[in-house]
């Protein structure tokens, strides 16, 4: 019977698995931070604004994701591993700037009037594409394919018949505000301040208390 070989880890993944794990436990820190009420004499640290919490614990987990499943182990050695460091690279660059943007366009919102361009449209479906993309990387097709049909709808719902008929979108205006610049609408709208504000603290806290 052949006795099965150790697996072997090379020093740069062990790196990449500590560096997630840190990201983890920065991103729990965070969540509790923020769900922390004033306790004797120490101050109460949130709820932080939701423009601030809401990009960066996503992005904390778009790091985790990557590091712990990076493309660059699936397209093998090679010219293939340069392809997919490539690919980790270019999905992290992608959602630094769109999630940076979110903060600093929401803010803007929120301070006086505000016009979206048609460069806050491509980066409304960069960061959609983003998040697609890990989705399926992490739980497999079914939850992104529902969300790649989502999305057609979303711009050909004017078009279908009946009661499945939408308003008109225009593809600015719409795109940005509604897809990505949102803090009621979107993906990083209501139903994601719930998971950082509401699922997230319950979460760790039933963790701790196991």
């Amino acid at each position: 019977m052949p006795v099965a070989q150790p697996v072997t880890v090379s020093p740069i993944r062990k790196f990449t698995l500590l560096f997630a794990s840190l990201c983890a436990i920065a991103m729990a820190l965070f969540g509790i931070g923020n769900a922390l009420p004033t306790w004797g004499v120490l101050p109460r640290i949130g709820p932080l604004a939701a423009e601030i919490v809401r990009p960066v614990m996503f992005f904390l987990s778009i790091v985790i994701v990557l590091l712990h499943k990076p493309f660059t182990l699936s397209f093998g050695q090679g010219t293939g591993r340069w392809i997919g460091l490539v690919l980790d690279g270019v999905l992290l660059i992608v959602a630094a700037v769109s999630l940076t943007l979110y903060y600093t366009e929401i803010k803007a919102l929120n301070e006086g009037l505000f016009f979206f361009d048609p460069y806050h449209a491509w980066i409304a479906l960069a960061g959609a594409a983003v998040m697609l993309i890990l989705c399926w990387r992490e739980w497999g097709p079914p939850l992104s394919v529902f969300g790649i049909i989502c999305l057609i709808y979303f711009y050909t719902g004017q078009y279908w018949p009946g009661i499945f008929e939408t308003a008109p979108v225009d593809l600015v205006e719409s795109t940005a505000s509604d897809l990505w610049f949102n803090l009621n609408d979107g993906i990083l709208g209501t139903i994601a301040g719930i998971i950082v504000f509401t699922v997230l603290p319950f979460i760790l806290l039933g963790a701790m208390l196991e």
